[in-house]
């Protein structure tokens, strides 16, 4: 994606070259569970060689001089507002009509970047444009443009048009008062071939665009960024990248994945598109894509732009060193800095729900909300914040939001048919479940309407349903989860030797793709399944990795995951007639009981529950020598 910092010093001399400009008129900024079989379903959705030593060095140092060093620019407050608005393709030619957008796009990055503006995001412009009433724009031309700054406070647009002679690319921009509409500046920049409107057109543009706008020449000089160094050198592989954010939008995970591959493909150092393609991995349950793209976009931090470092270092916190304390704090810098990104006010609010934040949760899915009322993400959400605190009037309102604003979605659906379940309306549930498959045949809903059906002890249609969900699922990680629900259901019929090698197929799916947590949960069951077999050292050592996984994984729980797995290991001390080893987990239970965040009444009633067993496993005169 980024070229070196160091061709900042050979461009330098071209930045004035081919640009005309008018006189600049001065702007005025505007202010501004005995046997735990539990089941939930999830919101939706050694030896270093020297020379890896040094390279280890080398990254940290990297590592330190992003994540530690403060910002410096202009406080968000007191930054000059401008959007950047489409461009017009006079060239005649539809095939280049795909510069309209990167164009835009381009110079929203570099503006962005310079730390001089609050820079409205074409993503802004969309929510804006869809409470206006005019969700399906596609060109935002000069009247829309003044309309939108107006309802968003905005202080200049910059419209522009781009044509070609030969193989001349001549691009030309105004910069406008949004409030009196008066011509601020207009400047020209032309180069040889498309590449050149990376290369250097951008940059010169951007500088004219923030001297318009009545930023200082020193001050442009010192800020100003290579665009090629925080985006890529190639038009098409950026031309790919707003694809594959399209596709993504959409939820559309296998053809934002093409797209991004594409991208990445054509500059292996695009970090806008390793990014991006991590989300898509997540959702397609591929962990090993995931970590490598992940990985790749760690290394390229210094090629990022400001706010996809701040972005990277939150991944890197939550993913790497698993330390949500400390990603929650560069969450809130991103947000500091970026305050209008609703993507990322409703990740730290997904953050806040993990971490039993539900106060602090509901806080940025609102802001979320006042961006964009119709935000489906932040409106399903904060349903599932309302249904953890037990008010399931306001999760109902929620959910009844969520399926207004996608009509033809079958997850809105699917989440009130979860809400209708868990307050045991199991028909009305079933009801939503089938609603939802009538949308999307292939949809996840197929697991929860078999649990429905195994509780009316209709198993046929149970494992009906588990078949048809492993048939049509096209990914190995949601096939191991259909394997392992197959699993338990045999088990529960008491077949457990069938159920063992559904468990196993799964454990091999999750392995294909590097799925950690899909293996810990077949981990978890395989140890229930040998503990009633009477196979004990196989069902701890199955536990183990089960605990293992979760602990590396989630490391704010381990109190609630160690009371769990002392649960399970004292129920097995006491099947091997070792009550002693049974006592002593009540003690590492009632430890661990000060320290949980969450789930509170599960995990004393582990402890209540453990006890009362070994009461009855113990003669009465040994009970005096009970803990309290």
């Amino acid at each position: 994606r980024y070229q070196s910092a160091g061709e900042i010093g050979s461009e330098l001399t071209q930045i004035e070259q081919g640009i005309t400009t008018t006189q600049r008129v001065e702007l005025k900024r505007k202010s501004l569970t005995s046997k735990e079989i539990t089941v939930s379903f999830s919101p939706k959705k050694v030896f270093i060689p020297a020379l890896a030593l040094l390279a280890l060095l080398v990254v940290t140092f990297v590592l330190w001089q992003v994540f530690f060093h403060k910002d410096t620019r202009i406080p968000w407050e007191e930054r000059h507002s401008v959007a950047v608005i489409s461009f017009e393709n006079l060239t005649g030619d539809k095939s280049y009509d795909h510069l309209r957008k990167i164009i835009p796009n381009l110079l929203i990055t570099s503006l962005e970047q310079s730390g001089h503006f609050q820079v409205t995001t074409w993503e802004r412009m969309r929510d804006i444009l869809k409470q206006m009433g005019k969700p399906d724009v596609e060109f935002i031309d000069q009247d829309l443009g003044f309309e939108l700054s107006l309802k968003e406070g905005i202080d200049a647009i910059v419209l522009g048009s781009f044509g070609k002679a030969g193989n001349v690319f001549v691009t030309d921009v105004k910069i406008l008062d949004a409030e009196s509409k008066k011509l601020l500046r207009s400047a020209s920049s032309k180069g040889q071939g498309e590449g050149s409107i990376l290369n250097t057109q951008i940059d010169q543009l951007s500088k004219e665009i923030s001297h318009g706008i009545g930023i200082s020449k020193e001050k442009i000089e010192a800020a100003q960024t290579k665009i090629t160094d925080v985006t890529t050198t190639s038009t098409k592989a950026y031309n790919y990248y707003l694809l594959g954010r399209q596709a993504q939008e959409k939820f559309y995970h296998e053809e934002a994945r093409r797209f991004f591959e594409k991208a990445i493909e054509l500059d292996p150092q695009f970090v806008s598109a390793y990014l991006a393609i991590v989300l898509v991995y997540q959702s397609l349950g591929d962990t090993n894509a995931w970590n490598k793209a992940l990985d790749s976009a760690i290394a390229l931090t210094d090629k990022a732009s400001r706010k996809e470092k701040l972005i990277i270092e939150v991944h890197y916190y939550l993913f790497k060193e698993r330390n949500r304390d400390r990603a929650i704090q560069s969450f809130v810098q991103l947000l500091k800095e970026f305050p209008k990104e609703k993507l990322d006010h409703y990740y730290l609010g997904a953050v806040y729900y993990q971490a039993n934040k539900l106060d602090e949760a509901i806080e940025e899915f609102n802001i979320a909300l006042e961006l964009d009322p119709d935000f489906p993400d932040a409106l399903n959400m904060i349903a599932y914040v309302f249904i953890e605190k037990g008010n399931f009037e306001k999760a109902i309102e929620y959910f009844k939001r969520y399926a207004s604003v996608l009509p033809d979605s079958a997850n809105p659906l699917d989440s009130i048919a979860e809400l209708y379940f868990q307050m045991g309306r199991l028909e009305d549930a079933a009801a939503k479940y089938q609603e939802a498959l009538a949308i999307k045949p292939d949809f996840s809903s197929r697991l929860p309407l078999a649990y429905i059906f195994a509780l009316k002890e209709d198993y046929a249609s149970t494992m009906e349903r588990i078949d048809q969900f492993i048939s049509m699922s096209t990914s190995p990680g949601e096939k191991a989860d259909g394997y392992i629900w197959k699993g338990f259901y045999r088990y529960w019929l008491g077949n457990s030797d069938r159920s063992l090698g559904d468990i196993g197929k799964a454990i091999t799916l999750a392995d294909s793709v590097g799925n950690k947590t899909t293996k810990a949960r077949a981990n978890w069951l395989l140890g229930w399944i040998y503990y009633d077999r009477g196979e004990l050292e196989l069902s701890r050592k199955h536990l183990k990795s089960w605990y293992d996984i979760y602990v590396q994984n989630r490391p704010a729980s381990k109190p609630n995951y160690s009371i769990s797995y002392n649960f399970l290991l004292g129920l097995i001390d006491l099947k091997a007639g070792q009550v002693n080893d049974a006592k002593s987990r009540l003690g590492e239970i009632k430890s661990s009981l000060t320290k949980i965040i969450s789930s509170k009444e599960s995990a004393e009633f582990k402890h209540v529950l453990l006890t009362a067993e070994i009461f009855l496993a113990i003669p009465k005169s040994m009970m005096r020598a009970l803990p309290s």
